[in-house]
């Protein structure tokens, strides 16, 4: 039988002799607020990120800027167009001018040129012809015709009327004739043809 001082007495309370029972032990737990964040783990993630995006631009650059190799593109040499050189072509710049004047000996006879409606003037009777569009032959030595032109609307200088004209692409020949409506030929040198003057009625 066990010694009754070894045995601990349960009572309703001490004054019955019980000893008190003792009040359960306290678990801790850590306070929340008091936790730190790792940043050790946070810094080693960071840099774990921006050793990857530093090794994909990397990778990126190198894709397009490392030489490939691949079918070269060909230079197709295209024979330049065959260019023939025209003959060169002269000018004829002349005038004809014909004096005013009547012939009192014939009655009813007119003067050889007047005014018209539009400020021009023009041959009249015998000289009728000679008016703006009048034609304006040219022939090489040979009597070829080699161009063509015409009269312009006539022009007053006091008692004259001067008609100009151009024959262009004439070619380069030593001598021309020329020919204004049916009035004959002219012999024509080659360093004259910029300045041919012709006259009627004198």
């Amino acid at each position: 039988m066990p010694d009754e001082n070894d045995v601990t007495r349960i009572g309703r309370g001490p004054a019955d002799g019980w000893r008190a029972a003792e009040p359960p032990a306290t678990v801790g737990f850590p306070n929340p607020e008091n936790r730190r964040p790792d940043r050790h783990g946070i810094w080693t993630g960071a840099v774990a990120l921006l050793a990857t995006v530093v090794v994909l631009a990397i990778a990126v650059g190198a894709y397009f800027l490392w030489p490939r190799s691949g079918p070269k593109a060909q230079t197709v040499n295209v024979p330049a167009a065959a260019t023939s050189s025209s003959p060169a072509t002269k000018s004829m710049v002349g005038a004809v001018t014909m004096p005013r004047y009547s012939s009192p000996h014939l009655a009813g006879d007119t003067a050889n040129w007047q005014m018209d409606s539009i400020g021009a003037c023009s041959g009249t009777g015998g000289y009728s012809d000679m008016t703006a569009g009048a034609s304006v032959t040219v022939y090489d030595g040979s009597g070829t015709i080699v161009g063509s032109g015409a009269l312009v609307f006539g022009v007053r200088h006091g008692s004259t009327c001067e008609w100009d004209f151009g024959v262009n692409d004439l070619p380069d020949v030593p001598f021309y004739q020329v020919e204004v409506s049916h009035r004959g030929k002219i012999t024509v040198a080659n360093a004259d043809l910029g300045n041919v003057a012709m006259s009627l009625g004198d």
